[in-house]
């Protein structure tokens, strides 16, 4: 019996043109065969976990092992050849190498010590896993959990880093994560997404009656495709969500189109559109107002101008708040704590997924935290500080169009004054300034 070729997908089908050439421009080793052969393996692997193909960050990978090339590159050459070359070096070479990397990036402190350690290491060595060249020498990861130097986000932090920003998307994703539980993913993914098949959004606002509390049933988490069965949206977050998007829904949440939040103005080409908003941007939004607050201090701007400080404030803070107050009110129920914050639960017994499916008594014990992680703060217009910038342009603009007035007010009449003196008619003066005006009887 003769077996069929399975066709593979290329990186063009899953990705599409746009941002497979945007990439080529932008990463020369995505040229190389073997890398893309690597990075389709990576993408199979994470589709069988039943995420989208399209999902998978390929930037993460390809960004970390082209720096290790840039830095191979200085002694070898063009850097589209690097990977095959690699590949040839037998095992002592390339532990030898790929160590004096490693130690090479956390001298010159770049980059985070996690980030190379947890991060750029595990993704170089990815690639050579995958050809069958593994790396046998590297340095140990940095144990999971909080670091010495990271900020734990508290309830008054977290109100004075949201009161601190103006674009209240931006707002409305910090309140996401805190009083949901969402992974930064989630929020500027999952949430936003579209139904397979459909052209509407993947998930729907509902209302209690009885309850009288908004959810969103069967939320599956992006990270471990956890299905949470009832996100409970709190009375602060439908407040807020209502003064930036009433005009969108007819004031009715379940009207919502979920996929028109959280949105950006931006200016491209000339033109001004709608883009969902990134999590660079707000990630550095953050840092900034951090910074004016006291909560981080900027020790130093690195070479490629990124600042320096003395703690590092992660998005992964706010849903860590959240999930700080769940474990702290049910401290011997994991099965429910883990079900709230998204985790895998492992196979439980049919009781238990009576209670998780059970929306009267989940909504119980949400009731039992949710004061805990309430962040109740000002809600402000839908303005953020380009808009604002724009304004007093305008204000200025228009407080000098009035002095231009006045004065060629005092013009006017100075040149009336001398043609009354001249002995000029009123009508032949009234012409003569229109002519001057450009204006038409």
């Amino acid at each position: 019996m003769e077996l069929k070729e399975i066709k593979r997908k290329s990186l063009r089908e899953i990705y599409g043109d746009k941002k497979i050439d945007k990439w080529l421009d932008k990463y020369q080793t995505l040229e190389n065969d073997k890398v893309q052969d690597w990075i389709l393996g990576k993408i199979r692997k994470y589709s069988a976990q039943g995420k989208e193909e399209s999902r998978f960050n390929l930037v993460n990978y390809v960004s970390a092992f082209e720096k290790y090339c840039h830095y191979v590159a200085g002694e070898e050459g063009d850097i589209v050849e690097i990977p095959d070359k690699l590949l040839e070096e037998d095992v002592a070479h390339r532990n030898h190498r790929f160590m004096n990397y490693i130690r090479w990036e956390l001298k010159r402190g770049k980059y985070a010590e996690s980030s190379i350690l947890n991060n750029y290491q595990s993704r170089i060595m990815s690639f050579f896993s995958y050809h069958n060249s593994d790396i046998t020498e590297f340095l140990e990861a940095v144990k999971s959990g909080t670091k010495l130097k990271e900020v734990n986000l508290t309830k008054d932090m977290i109100a004075k880093l949201i009161n601190g920003i103006n674009l209240i998307d931006y707002r409305i994703a910090i309140k996401w994560m805190s009083l949901c539980g969402f992974r930064i993913s989630d929020v500027l993914r999952e949430l936003v997404s579209t139904k397979n098949g459909y052209d509407a959004p993947k998930y729907q606002i509902e209302y209690s009656e009885e309850r009288e509390i908004h959810f969103i049933r069967n939320f599956k988490t992006g990270k471990e495709q956890v299905q949470i069965n009832y996100v409970f949206i709190p009375k602060e977050l439908e407040r807020m969500l209502l003064v930036a998007y009433g005009d969108l829904c007819g004031g009715d949440l379940r009207k919502l189109d979920l996929r028109e939040t959280l949105m950006n103005r931006i200016r491209k080409d000339g033109k001004y559109k709608n883009r969902h908003i990134s999590r660079h941007a707000l990630d550095n939004r953050i840092k900034e107002i951090a910074e004016k607050l006291g909560i981080i201090v900027r020790l130093e701007d690195r070479e490629d101008g990124d600042p320096v400080y003395n703690k590092s404030i992660r998005l992964h803070g706010f849903r860590a708040y959240f999930c700080s107050n769940v474990r702290t009110t049910f401290p011997r129920m994991n099965w429910l704590t883990n079900h709230f914050e998204g985790h895998t639960n492992g196979d439980l017994s049919d009781a238990y997924n009576r209670y998780l499916k059970d929306f009267d008594w989940m909504f119980d014990k949400w009731s039992q935290f949710s004061e805990k992680t309430s962040i109740d703060v000002e809600i402000r217009d839908r303005t953020d500080e380009k808009i604002i910038e724009v304004q007093k342009e305008n204000f200025l603009l228009k407080q000098k169009l009035t002095t231009t007035d006045k004065k060629l007010n005092a013009i006017l009449r100075f040149l009336k004054e001398k043609a009354v003196e001249s002995d000029m008619e009123e009508e032949e003066f009234e012409g003569w300034i229109q002519d001057i005006k450009g204006e038409d009887d």
